[in-house]
């Protein structure tokens, strides 16, 4: 015998499909030719919410030489396991550490096994320029106990002047006598 399918309350056939863009709860009943109803049927699909991820450097500037830690919140797709990137490379959890020798941007990505679409965020780490200084002294050699005056040729207001004359002594002046 002939049956129609009711979708949703909508004639069909013994097939349907749907795109959900969140979860939804379907229904069907059969009827036939008789005019006889089946007893209803649900399905809820469950439509998973989209991956996103939130990443900052602990520090937007940093020294050459220093590390940077990235750090990244993230969530959506299928609860996890997730897999997390940085610039295309796979890792298991943030944080990340980078050691950049010049401004960098860095990629993080995020995503699961469910086949939802892949999340991104880029955040820069920005390398300070190493400060210059030029200095000389008055004199390079001579008889203990011998006085130097080294002198700051190009001094700068925002830079601390370290003297480290490798004995223990450090001094932060512009201008030293040693």
């Amino acid at each position: 015998p002939p049956y129609t399918y009711y979708w949703d309350g909508n004639a069909g056939t013994a097939s349907t499909s749907v795109n959900p863009e969140s979860t939804q709860t379907y229904s069907v009943y059969v009827m036939d030719a008789n005019g006889c109803i089946s007893n209803y049927k649900y399905v809820t699909i469950n439509v998973h919410p989209p991956l996103w991820v939130d990443a900052e450097p602990e520090t937007n500037l940093i020294c050459p030489g220093e590390v940077a830690t990235i750090t990244a919140t993230y969530g959506g797709g299928d609860g996890g396991p997730y897999i997390m990137g940085l610039n295309g490379e796979s890792y298991t959890n943030p944080p990340f550490e980078v050691t950049p020798i010049n401004n960098t941007q860095y990629v993080i990505s995020v995503n699961d096994f469910c086949g939802t679409s892949t999340a991104y965020d880029t955040v820069e780490v920005q390398v300070a320029e190493v400060p210059s200084s030029t200095f000389n002294s008055n004199d390079v050699s001579g008889c203990e106990p011998y006085e130097i005056q080294f002198n700051v040729l190009d001094p700068d207001a925002d830079n601390e002047y370290v003297w480290d004359y490798g004995d223990g002594d450090i001094s932060h002046y512009g201008s030293l006598t040693s």
